[in-house]
């Protein structure tokens, strides 16, 4: 089975691990834009890709890849949104997508102002409130309403990737004390009001409480044996805790079976107060599944690149309930 990773995470080099273990017949073939890429180390071929193609552009470029290379399987994450969308194109030519390909559910990843509202309809307790800026006057008001209620509060666009657009409003970046704590997404209000009185707002602005707790990211696989779901609860440096019987397991449950795709998913969750809140799913494979797999044995990317081929590989938790996965890096010299 030939399958091709394009241009990924530096991660993928544990993914494609978990995939080819004990799998004789797998070729993983990477390609990237990036002649350093760490996963190419693991790949038994390796091909550079072009950078800054469009969506249409890029979506020909992968057919024809597919076409030339023989391609069984196809593991997207440059493009992805946009590859799950034409994914007919590709079983036409004989080639598997390892995504959510249901149209209507991408719209809902894809698009956090979407997901809240679609969410909100089958799990409304977990949804954050949140409030949507059209214009620079809304904005203000909305960031007043918080700040006058003495709730911290921040905003980001509702389309977005590895939160680039999100920024926390944090006075504290005016005092002294703020030279010993990294700023990160803080911006205080005046530099905020500043940025965004020159935003056009043809995209509106999601204008939200500031969720303080710990971040717990689930990795989630539907089998025939069952819901794989495994919580990965970040905030400590040296260690990430997996816990099974995190709160944010039955609800990300509702979600998996909601959702009915057989294929790796990633649902995010933010605690405030001891509750739980959604923040987003993301339709493939998480930065950090290998953590997930390492602790509890399942090797979820196995099992899903099996199951797709109608091959369903037995599974089960284990009896202990609760992890600490060191934090470690793969360290390794490129070239």
């Amino acid at each position: 089975m030939r399958i091709w990773f394009n241009h990924w995470f530096s991660t993928a080099y544990h993914l494609i691990n978990l995939i080819k273990n004990q799998e004789d017949n797998y070729c993983i073939i990477g390609s990237s834009a990036n002649p350093q890429a760490l996963y190419k180390l693991v790949c038994d071929e390796w091909y550079s890709e072009p950078d800054g193609l469009s969506d249409k552009k890029y979506i020909e470029y992968s057919l024809d890849f597919c076409k030339n290379h023989r391609v069984d399987l196809f593991i997207p994450r440059r493009h992805q949104i946009a590859i799950a969308k034409e994914s007919k194109k590709f079983l036409e030519i004989g080639v598997k997508i390892l995504a959510v390909t249901d149209p209507e559910i991408i719209e809902y990843f894809d698009d956090k102002l979407k997901f809240y509202k679609w969410t909100k309809n089958i799990l409304p307790e977990y949804v954050p409130e949140y409030k949507v800026a059209n214009s620079f006057k809304e904005f203000e008001e909305y960031v007043e309403w918080f700040m006058n209620n003495g709730i911290r509060c921040c905003y980001k666009l509702p389309i977005d990737e590895g939160a680039a657009t999100f920024r926390v409003i944090d006075e504290m970046n005016e005092y002294p004390k703020s030279l010993n704590t990294k700023p990160g997404y803080k911006v205080t209000k005046s530099l905020a009001l500043k940025v965004m009185s020159n935003y056009s707002f043809k995209m509106p602005v999601m204008v939200m409480p500031f969720l303080d707790g710990c971040e717990v990211s689930v990795d989630c696989l539907l089998t025939e044996c069952g819901e794989i779901i495994i919580p990965r609860i970040k905030g400590n440096k040296r260690y990430t805790l997996i816990d099974l019987d995190s709160e944010t397991v039955s609800i990300s449950k509702v979600l998996l079976n909601k959702i009915k795709s057989r294929v790796p998913i990633n649902i995010q969750f933010k605690y405030e107060n001891n509750r739980p809140y959604l923040l987003e799913i993301n339709p493939r494979m998480s930065g950090g599944l290998q953590l997930a797999c390492v602790a509890t044995e399942i090797n979820i990317p196995n099992i899903a690149v099996n199951q797709l081929f109608g091959i369903n590989k037995n599974w089960s938790y284990p009896q202990k309930r609760m992890f600490k996965v060191a934090n470690l890096e793969t360290p390794v010299v490129l070239d």
